[in-house]
């Protein structure tokens, strides 16, 4: 049947076969109970409800936000909404969880409950308010900032290991529970408090090291400045002067400079002798052994002795005899 003009149906129509309508379809509802293609574009002026599965093969554009419910209530959508999209702004909002199979990128700033993640992470830039749990390796490129006391880190592997191929700077303390290693140098601007002690193999300084206690050194002392000592000075091994050395402050440990020959003044501790290469000035002398003077001797007070006294010189006296 062919109608060239409008059809008006008051009832119901049920076709069975195939309808062709060229000038399109006018109908305040319509139900299918199978397929229906639509060739060109499909316009829906008010809601589109699907009961069943939705499949777009090209794109979806939209104009207003895309938005998720958690399901329906009532035959109406839930308020309660899991997934937000909003056009105008770009932000999307997730109340669940995000798996991605690939990679994620995020150009701008992310706000995360947790993120978990089990392969590769780069990160330009993170800002932590709680606590930063790393259960594996951990490389950073830049600088690591902590605030406060926000950085805890707590290793219970046995052979577990913190480390930094470039610096790290903690604007806080930095309180070591265990043993700390530096394989490098340390550099140190304030003051070193050590209340158990300090023990190494080697230390070089440029300033000053002061000791409110004992000094203790197992090897040879090397001092390449005046040497002052506020009070008395005991030495177990003979004494010795030489006439200065060709070291300076930084000489290796373990080469250290030669001392210029000769020895200007030495005192033995097996005999007690005492050598003095040049002058000898003093304001009184006891000596209980054998005295060797190879020059003149002055004496500008009284001299006493219990024993013979050899002179192979002159001798001259100012005063009485």
């Amino acid at each position: 049947m062919t109608i060239n003009g409008n059809a008006v149906i008051s009832g119901d129509a049920d076709i069975q076969g195939t309808t062709f309508n060229l000038g399109g379809t006018m109908t305040s509802n319509l139900e299918m109970e199978e397929d229906i293609t639509v060739g060109e574009n499909l316009s829906v002026l008010g809601e589109l409800d699907v009961a069943g599965e939705t499949r777009i093969k090209d794109k979806l554009n939209l104009e207003g936000d895309f938005l998720i419910h958690s399901g329906v209530e009532n035959d109406e959508l839930s308020d309660e909404k899991t997934l937000k999209i909003h056009t105008a702004t770009g932000e999307t909002e997730v109340t669940g969880r995000i798996q991605v199979g690939g990679e994620l990128d995020v150009d701008g700033n992310s706000t995360f409950g947790r993120l978990d993640v089990t392969g590769l992470t780069q990160l330009d830039m993170v800002t932590i308010d709680n606590v930063f749990d790393l259960n594996a390796n951990s490389n950073v490129q830049g600088h690591l900032r902590v605030n406060e006391d926000a950085f805890v880190v707590s290793v219970e592997a046995k052979n577990a290991t913190i480390g930094a191929n470039g610096d790290l700077h903690v604007m806080g303390d930095l309180i070591m529970q265990g043993d700390i290693d530096i394989a490098g140098s340390c550099t140190i601007e304030g003051v070193t408090f050590a209340n158990g002690g300090m023990e190494t193999t080697s230390m070089t300084m440029s300033g000053d090291l002061d000791v409110g206690g004992n000094a203790s050194t197992g090897w040879d002392l090397n001092v390449y400045g005046n040497a002052r000592f506020g009070n008395g000075l005991s030495i177990r091994d003979d004494l010795k002067i030489y006439d200065g050395s060709d070291a300076t402050w930084n000489t290796e440990v373990g080469n250290p400079a030669n001392f210029n020959s000769p020895i200007l003044f030495s005192a033995s501790k097996s005999t007690g002798d005492v050598y003095v290469k040049s002058g000898f000035n003093a304001k009184s002398v006891a000596m209980s052994g054998l005295g060797t003077f190879q020059n003149d001797v002055k004496i500008g007070h009284s001299v006493s002795g219990s024993s013979s006294v050899e002179l192979k010189g002159n001798l001259t006296v100012t005063g009485n005899s």
